[in-house]
């Protein structure tokens, strides 16, 4: 049984760190604690004084630096919270509209919309490490990953008023695209935010249509597609080591994927839903 996260508050993000689940709200972070058995238990509420409720804020974590990185939207700052309640701000270029940790883990990448640029800052003291500047095709930068080899999967959008294309792109340290997925078509509906596994394997929010798409390393084709299971799902981590997916939905919702047990049947809760793989969509294998 999974009993956690009371009330109706938005979800604006979601990660773990040490096995633990942490969920950004509005002015804080809810830390809800592992008790066995694929349950949580809400344990504690750390305030982030200032930080406004906002649709792109996002949040992430590294395990390397024991640390949750909150990106605020309206400062335009990354907020980097250690688990005993300090916090430092970082200032960045542009509005960070989304981020993720590099696969080493000793960087942030945050995606800056209005600029149209990726930014890598060290997590070490939030030093600017690399800017990478985006071609133009690529309209509204929602996320950003970084892969293995060193290039970059970029989701977006179109500019307001403008006709375009919802894609997820690779991309080179100079921005160009080398690979795409999705077209004018409507085969992807905002792909607002991303995760990938430890194989490369690119994992998309395809919030407009209600699903989740699988993406393959190489040139980023379609693998499997999840329907049925989430809607409108905002933001996507994967916890590698437990085989566990948290999907924040748009509203207060965040579904927990135990990727490890065929057997468990699905539970709910008020704002926790447990899906197990064999339930109505997940095959995937972590």
């Amino acid at each position: 049984m999974i009993d956690i996260l009371p009330g109706n508050e938005r979800v604006y993000g979601v990660t773990s760190l040490h096995g633990n689940l942490f969920v950004l709200r509005a002015g804080c972070i809810d830390v809800c604690i592992y008790t066995g058995a694929v349950s949580y238990s809400h344990s504690d509420r750390m305030a982030l004084p200032g930080l406004e409720g906002h649709e792109w804020n996002d949040l992430t974590s590294s395990e390397r630096h024991s640390c949750l990185c909150v990106a605020d939207c309206a400062q335009q700052r990354i907020r980097v919270v250690k688990l005993e309640g300090s916090v430092r701000e970082w200032p960045v270029p542009g509005c960070p509209r989304g981020i993720s940790v590099t696969p080493n883990d000793d960087a942030l990448l945050v995606t800056c919309d209005d600029i149209a640029e990726l930014v890598e800052l060290g997590l070490a003291g939030g030093d600017w490490l690399r800017r990478v500047q985006l071609c133009s095709d690529i309209q509204r930068p929602l996320h950003a990953v970084k892969l293995t080899t060193g290039h970059y999967v970029v989701s977006h959008g179109c500019a307001r008023g403008l006709l375009g294309q919802h894609r997820v792109c690779m991309v080179n340290s100079a921005g160009i695209v080398l690979h795409s997925y999705g077209s004018t078509s409507g085969r992807l509906d905002l792909p607002c935010h991303m995760s990938v596994d430890k194989g490369d394997l690119v994992l998309v929010a395809d919030s407009g249509n209600n699903r989740l798409v699988l993406l393959s390393a190489g040139c980023l084709q379609l693998l499997q597609q999840y329907v049925g299971c989430v809607s409108h799902p905002r933001r996507l981590h994967l916890d590698r080591d437990a085989r566990r997916l948290f999907v924040a939905e748009l509203g207060n919702q965040v579904v927990v994927v135990d990727l490890n047990n065929d057997r468990t049947p699905p539970s709910h809760c008020p704002t926790v839903r447990l899906l197990a793989k064999q339930s109505r969509c997940f095959q995937y294998n972590a």
